[in-house]
């Protein structure tokens, strides 16, 4: 899911009884703090949260496709 960055704490915690292998990825805009988030986990799982370093949100990767999480940093050779 994508939401605002300010909503991240109420939605871990929404996913955290059900979810696990949490992915959060960072969107930023002008400012250097970021704006939005994007947020993956997997039902039935039990693992940690990973925080990515993310990236603009003007850049390609994220503009285009609609791509996932795992699609964005596999293009980035971050995975």
């Amino acid at each position: 899911m994508i939401s605002d960055a300010t909503t991240i704490d109420t939605i871990i915690a929404a996913m955290k009884p059900t979810c696990g292998d949490i992915n959060i990825f960072p969107l930023f805009g002008a400012k250097r703090t970021a704006e939005r988030v994007l947020i993956s986990g997997r039902v039935g799982t039990r693992g940690g949260a990973t925080l990515h370093a993310g990236l603009s949100m003007n850049n390609d990767a994220v503009l285009r496709n609609g791509l996932t999480i795992a699609d964005t940093l596999s293009k980035l050779g971050q995975k």
